[in-house]
């Protein structure tokens, strides 16, 4: 998982990368990572994070109670 905190003097981080190999999907491996993360950001004052998701991986992030709030096509147009 990569992620910025967006500006550095906010409460808000992005996550524009997370990915684990297809032998370690559905293992929880993610969730873990994930939880780790989320962790660390929270001790830093984060509490907003956003996350690009592909339409393989949008069920990940439902499950950990991310919410739609815009798509974008192909292009990245939203």
């Amino acid at each position: 998982i990569t992620y910025q905190i967006v500006p550095a003097d906010t409460q808000y981080a992005e996550i524009p990368l997370a990915a684990v190999t297809s032998t370690h999907q559905k293992k929880g491996f993610g969730k873990l990572v994930y939880e780790e993360l989320m962790k660390r950001l929270h001790n830093v004052g984060i509490r907003t994070i956003y996350c690009w998701a592909d339409k393989e991986s949008q069920g990940f992030w439902f499950k950990q109670g991310f919410i739609t709030l815009a798509e974008v096509d192909q292009k990245g147009k939203a």
